[in-house]
């Protein structure tokens, strides 16, 4: 099962201000994936980071 926590917590209000603001689907994509790429990047960069015995 694909988790997407970040996304889950922000579609709703970024749905709205998407309508609100006439933006782009492409745009409305971008703001909501955004966040969710960047804790998986950083999440990433922690896990190659960690010093090895």
């Amino acid at each position: 099962m694909l988790r997407l926590p970040t996304i889950r917590s922000q579609f709703g209000d970024l749905a709205e201000a998407a309508t609100r603001d006439q933006m782009s689907y492409l745009g409305f994509l971008a703001e909501l994936l955004w966040p969710s790429a960047a804790t998986v990047t950083g999440a990433a960069r922690n896990v190659g980071s960690k010093p090895r015995p």
